[in-house]
Formats: C-alpha cells, sequence, structure tokens
C-alpha cells in the first residue's frame, strides 16, 4: 500500500511495509506538530506584540465559532446517510455531492455572515490579511 502524509513541511509519499515505520512516522509527526509552535512561539511573540497577538488571538476565537456552527452536525448526519446506502456504490457516491453541496453552502454563508461581522462591527485594528485568510479557513476547513 503506498500512503501520502502531508506534513508541516512537506508531503512525503512512502510505502508502508511495517508497524515500526508506521509507529516512526506517527511519533516524528506527533514531534513536529508540538515542538514547531514550541519553537517559533516566543520569536512570534517578541516580533509581533501583545495589541497584534491579541488581535488575531480574537479573530482565531471568533473562526472558530463561525467552523463550529458551520457544522452543524453534518459530518454525523453524513455517516448515517451514507451507512444506510450499504453496498450500492452510486448511491454513496450520491449521497456524499449532496452533502459536500450542503456544507459548501453553509460555509458559504457563514463566512458572508463573518465577513458582515469582521468589516461591520469589530476596530480597525484588525488588519484586512487576516480577515481574508480566516475566510479561506472558514471555506477550507469541511472540504
Amino acid at each position: 500500500m503506498v500512503f501520502i502524509i502531508s506534513g508541516a513541511f512537506f508531503p512525503l509519499i512512502f510505502e508502508m511495509n511495517s508497524i515500526r515505520q508506521q509507529a516512526f512516522w506517527h511519533v516524528a509527526g506527533t514531534i513536529i506538530n508540538l515542538g514547531f509552535p514550541l519553537l517559533i512561539f516566543p520569536y512570534v511573540t517578541r516580533i509581533f506584540g501583545p495589541t497584534v497577538l491579541g488581535s488575531i488571538n480574537y479573530i482565531d476565537a471568533l473562526i472558530q465559532f463561525f467552523i463550529i456552527v458551520s457544522a452543524l452536525g453534518i459530518p454525523y448526519y453524513g455517516i448515517k446517510k451514507i451507512s444506510q446506502c450499504g453496498d450500492d456504490i452510486e448511491e454513496q457516491g450520491r449521497v456524499l455531492y449532496q452533502l459536500c453541496f450542503v456544507q459548501l453552502i453553509v460555509s458559504f454563508i457563514a463566512g458572508i455572515i463573518f465577513l458582515t461581522y469582521t468589516l461591520g462591527f469589530t476596530s480597525d485594528e484588525i488588519p484586512i490579511a487576516l480577515i481574508i485568510y480566516s475566510l479561506i479557513l472558514l471555506i477550507t476547513q469541511h472540504l
């Protein structure tokens, strides 16, 4: 079997032939995911300062709320509907397409509400690049 692993730094394609290799790559990915923020956070804090980091954390908390709302339990409903299809591949594909379409519409609506809120009701301290990043995160979170 060939697996593709997306890491923090580069995609890696390799053939899985042993549990040791799987365990090694799992531990390596965990170390990178935990270690990278620990190394970078002090530098980012020193460069940005408390005001900019406060704005970033505010937008991050706000976007996480919109991501949760935009999910609306669709993944759990999808598991239920696809399991009800049985072995019918065409029916499973149709249900999956419908669920992805609904998720895209709901994420788009949540993005519009988020954009309206951030541009209309928040202060001018929030950079536009951060708002664009948040919209991209909101739209692509469930795809």
